[in-house]
């Protein structure tokens, strides 16, 4: 594993920031990111497509998106201007 460069972003949650720093680089994680009522979540999906993410739900209502993202592009998630937190998505189980 490749020492970190750079500090994490601040609006990364704490399960996702373990997951980054002990998960291979070529993996992908789900996440679920909140989004800023200031921009259209839209515009915000089709970014992160860019980024190699697959957009497995969309609340407009909650202002959640949930995505499979490579973990490589975690930062460039955090660092979209409108994503508010990202956290790393829980399946419930019983």
């Amino acid at each position: 594993m490749a020492p970190i460069k750079t500090r994490l972003p601040r609006n990364l949650g704490p399960r996702v920031k373990r997951e980054l720093l002990t998960a291979p680089a070529d993996s992908t994680l789900i996440c679920a990111a909140e989004l800023s009522p200031k921009v259209s979540g839209e515009q915000l999906e089709a970014k992160m497509v860019e980024f190699g993410g697959k957009v497995r739900s969309h609340s407009a209502d909650a202002r959640l998106i949930t995505i499979e993202i490579p973990a490589a592009r975690l930062r460039d998630l955090a660092a979209m201007q409108g994503v508010v937190y990202v956290e790393l998505a829980q399946t419930y189980t019983p």
